[in-house]
């Protein structure tokens, strides 16, 4: 397994992202880092990723980070346009809605009483008063 080492700006200490092969893209940092500090997709930030050596910042969502790197991560304010924080954020919501959806149709359809209809009536009843 291979990492990267991360510590947002006001950390004393570095934590680690594993991951598989020898580099990471900076998008599935954001996203593990996301994951990792269980923050909330879509909160109206995103991070800015630089390198704790040479304070080169990774604006690229698909640069590769190289493993045992160490990275310093800062939350900004607003995110970045096709970014994968705002892509996260939209499919998020999307899910939501997807969801008060189907709460909703499920609701709707068990919330109505079932329609009754009575049958038709049958050709060879004779008519009343003949």
């Amino acid at each position: 397994m291979s990492a990267v080492h991360f510590k947002f700006k006001s950390a004393k200490e570095f934590e680690t992202v594993q991951f598989a092969g020898d580099a990471i893209r900076v998008a599935d940092l954001k996203i593990a880092i996301f994951e990792q500090k269980r923050l909330n997709f879509g909160e109206g930030f995103d991070l800015e990723i630089k390198d704790s050596n040479s304070n080169e910042e990774y604006s690229d969502e698909s640069a590769l980070i190289k493993r045992n790197t160490s990275v310093e991560v800062r939350r900004v304010p607003g995110l970045r346009p096709g970014g994968i924080l705002s892509q996260q954020a939209m499919a998020k919501k999307n899910e939501r809605y997807a969801e008060k959806d189907l709460l909703r149709s499920n609701t709707l359809s068990y919330s109505q009483p079932p329609s009754f209809q009575q049958p038709p009536p049958s050709s060879s009843a004779t008519p009343a008063g003949g």
